[in-house]
């Protein structure tokens, strides 16, 4: 008997009939997702089989099934015409590392590529794959207005899921999540620096004496400061990030689906992480950010402050 709750793939319309896509997601955890969730929407729009090229590397060091449940089969909302894996040689993305390799390799493999792809008119996927068949594209972009939902195609992996589980094990209806994002953004150190957290946070007390909050940062140094501020009321992990290792994409996941699970998210300017999680918990989101005077941050003159 069929299942009524499985979205099925359409039929191929005659001029995709035998055109396929491999979508070569890049960047950080969130880029990818976003990437990805593009190329579930053309695989359910188009009923082309869609093949997602996940690497392990610095920018983003897991595989898919190692923060995320795979595979998709019997999921709800998931088109059976999209799958994940590793790249094979001629999917990865040309670099000066490789000596460029992948791109000469793909010439016999697909009939048109396109790098750092972000659509558009006259160069929308649905289009290429019309034209040519058989297309590769590689990016960090969302390149098509999906309507499968993100919650639907980004569950956690076992491993995650129940480590989330034992960090939102305290959350309640009073407890709201704070996303602080330092490292190598500087557009979010400068604009949405962690001093206006905290003051936000000691306006949310006033408003609310039973308020907690689930802190996710990638700064030790954050932590400890609101951990000085608001002792008893921050729920945080206890682990180090780092894009570029598997423990530190674990505790990146973690974060995200424990953001999720909050009431509501003051995220961080220029970081698609605070509002991937809204997404994924479909909880609002507001981000907090400097304002700024005769054009120029304030914030560019106290980068240090917390």
């Amino acid at each position: 008997m069929n299942n009524p709750a499985m979205q099925h793939t359409p039929p191929l319309a005659p001029a995709l009939t035998g055109a396929s896509l491999t979508v070569a997601v890049e960047g950080g955890l969130c880029n990818r997702m976003r990437a990805a969730l593009s190329a579930a929407g053309v695989a359910a729009a188009s009923g082309c089989p869609v093949r997602v090229s996940w690497s392990s590397g610095s920018e983003c060091g897991c595989r898919f099934d190692d923060v995320f449940a795979y595979p998709f089969e019997g999921r709800a909302g998931i088109p059976g015409s999209l799958s994940v894996h590793p790249p094979r040689l001629y999917d990865i993305p040309s670099s000066r590392r490789n000596l460029r390799l992948p791109s000469l390799l793909r010439r016999f493999a697909y009939r048109a590529c396109r790098s750092n792809y972000q659509g558009g008119e006259g160069d929308d996927v649905l289009s290429l794959l019309a034209r040519y068949g058989k297309v590769y594209i590689s990016t960090c972009y969302e390149f098509f207005e999906s309507a499968v939902e993100m919650k639907d195609l980004f569950r956690p992996s076992p491993h995650v899921l129940e480590t989330v589980r034992q960090l939102s094990a305290g959350f309640n209806e009073n407890t709201l999540g704070i996303h602080i994002r330092t490292g190598d953004n500087v557009m979010s150190r400068l604009h949405s620096p962690a001093r206006l957290f905290i003051e936000r946070a000691h306006a949310e007390v006033s408003r609310n004496p039973q308020a907690r909050f689930f802190l996710a940062t990638d700064s030790a140094e954050v932590k400890s400061a609101f951990a000085s501020e608001f002792p008893g009321r921050v729920i945080t992990a206890d682990a180090q990030l780092s894009r570029s290792t598997y423990g530190g994409m674990v505790a990146a996941a973690v974060d995200l689906f424990a953001l999720a699970r909050t009431t509501r998210i003051l995220g961080s300017y220029y970081s698609s992480f605070s509002g991937t999680a809204a997404e994924l918990g479909g909880i609002p989101l507001e981000t907090l950010k400097t304002r700024r005077i005769s054009g120029i941050s304030a914030e560019f003159r106290q980068i240090n402050s917390i």
